[in-house]
């Protein structure tokens, strides 16, 4: 386990910025991974089929472009994203919104140790002991965004937590693309419809995100 803190070498140049800026970070893993070019994929804990299998497709269209997936590891789309980057063959990040000496959902304990050991990263800006609350689930969507250099909502209430990630993107200026197709049988846009509204891009399928992003080129990390 790795403390960093601003100004040190290591600390990721996207947070240098950021409004509220943690006193540190407490990384799992490799504090390197949060430097390199992530994409935020991000939606509800409890996703229509479609719903997950399109958070599957775009992480892992973003893992080969060399480009790693970063979410928050809940149920439903958090969790999807991350096993379909790793799937195909790229990196992840968690962002906690706890110490590290935990793991919420504590499920998902298994995987968090996976992260680290494939050149990914947990982390939290919270030292152990910190446990996990709903303003702190709220406020680490802000270091979710920030790190990223867009973020993809694949599926959403207008309730939803997942809204605070986007629109903490769109105040720090990142793109927000969100799963919309022209048929959404199955699948809740409401969130999407919403978004759209204000300033997020359309996606309607996972080459839409590579292009909204920027990632047609691939690139290095």
């Amino acid at each position: 386990r790795t403390v960093i803190a601003p100004g040190m070498a290591v600390w990721p140049p996207q947070l240098r910025n950021l409004r509220g800026i943690p006193s540190a970070l407490y990384v799992r893993g490799s504090p390197y991974a949060l430097s390199r070019r992530l994409v935020a994929v991000v939606g509800t804990r409890h996703p229509s089929a479609r719903g997950q299998r399109a958070a599957a497709s775009i992480a892992a269209a973003v893992a080969m472009r060399n480009v790693g997936v970063v979410s928050g590891l809940a149920y439903g789309v958090d969790l999807a994203a991350h096993e379909a980057a790793l799937d195909a063959g790229g990196m992840t990040v968690a962002v906690l919104a706890h110490g590290l000496d935990s793991v919420y959902p504590k499920e998902h304990a298994p995987f968090a140790a996976m992260f680290a050991l494939r050149k990914g990263a947990v982390v939290s800006e919270h030292p152990d002991g910190v446990p996990v609350s709903r303003q702190r689930l709220m406020l680490r969507n802000r270091i979710t965004s920030a790190l990223s250099i867009g973020v993809v909502v694949v599926e959403t209430s207008p309730s939803g937590g997942t809204m605070h990630c986007a629109r903490f993107a769109l105040a720090q200026g990142r793109p927000v693309a969100v799963v919309r197709p022209d048929d959404p049988s199955g699948l809740d846009v409401t969130g999407a419809d919403a978004l759209l509204t204000m300033g997020a891009v359309r996606a309607r399928s996972p080459g839409d995100v590579v292009a909204a992003l920027g990632l047609a080129k691939g690139g290095a990390p």
